[in-house]
């Protein structure tokens, strides 16, 4: 796939968000869906980041799809925001929080767009034919296209190997996610770890090293062989064009999948790189503890 680099303009540079008084960077977790434990698993990253990464966090939560509820903390959060981890399905917004969200993002603002923020907005008066669909397409590269089914689980593999945030992450491993469909993203996303689906919801192991095109061979709870099935697609890919210099998008976001270290430090990684600090990560990847 192509990329494309661009320039920032010098006024959208200067109105990136400013570092605190005392150097660290304010991470805002924004979590909005019921389905997946996203104010959990975002709190686990949080407090690691606070922990042991020296980063301020602020969490604006219960963000929900019940009607137009003003929200003045998320546009106040936004401000002062350094990066946010967005993680939210089917709101409807305000136009003002909407618009908030908009400039943080448009100013050029680093973000971790997570699994459901695909179909972030449900408007249904007007607003669904010039928001709903065109936002997320616009930042994070794609909308939501469905998936392999409930009954199904995923299981991932690092194409970019050499990349600052798949660092400390294996190879190839089974998250209980049922695989996104994400194909074809554009040419301002670069992926950096394919996902394929698997029939069923039992963990599953890899038994033989394979390339990400080939079905792999997996031995469920009760070692027997079974294959993947279907088409490859990216779970974790970056967006760098002339509105966005870094940001992430991943659909590896199920509240189980938290339990995994690759997990974890995927997330960190990605925050990490996303600020432009990729230079501190460490060859194992970042520090969970």
């Amino acid at each position: 796939m192509k990329k494309r680099f661009a320039l920032l303009p010098l006024f959208a540079l200067l109105a990136l968000p400013l570092m605190a008084a005392d150097g660290k960077p304010n991470i805002l977790m924004v979590t909005g869906e019921p389905e997946y434990g996203s104010e959990r698993s975002t709190g686990e990253i949080g407090a690691i980041l606070t922990a042991h990464h020296d980063m301020d966090v602020t969490y604006i939560k219960g963000l929900n799809r019940s009607g137009e509820q003003p929200r003045p903390d998320l546009i106040a959060a936004l401000e002062r925001a350094d990066l946010i981890v967005i993680f939210v399905r089917f709101l409807t917004l305000p136009d003002a929080e909407r618009a908030a969200l908009a400039a943080y993002l448009d100013k050029g603002g680093p973000f971790i767009s997570c699994r459901t923020s695909s179909h972030l907005f449900n408007y249904r008066d007007e607003r669904k034919n010039t928001v709903n669909e065109a936002f997320p397409k616009k930042y994070f590269g794609t909308y939501y296209q469905g998936h392999h089914g409930h009954r199904g689980s995923q299981v991932n593999y690092v194409s970019q190997k050499d990349h600052p945030i798949t660092r400390g992450v294996r190879s190839g491993f089974w998250t209980s996610d049922f695989l996104y469909i994400a194909n074809d993203l554009p040419d301002f996303c670069t992926p950096l770890m394919l996902g394929k689906s698997l029939d069923g919801r039992h963990a599953a192991t890899f038994i033989a090293p394979v390339e990400p095109g080939q079905n792999w061979i997996l031995a469920k709870d009760d070692a027997a062989r079974i294959n993947t099935q279907g088409d490859a697609h990216p779970v974790v890919w970056t967006i760098s064009n002339a509105i966005t210099p870094r940001g992430v998008v991943t659909t590896i976001a199920d509240d189980n999948d938290f339990a995994l270290d690759s997990v974890k430090r995927l997330y960190i990684n990605a925050i990490y790189w996303s600020l432009d600090r990729d230079s501190e990560i460490p060859t194992a990847g970042s520090m969970l503890k």
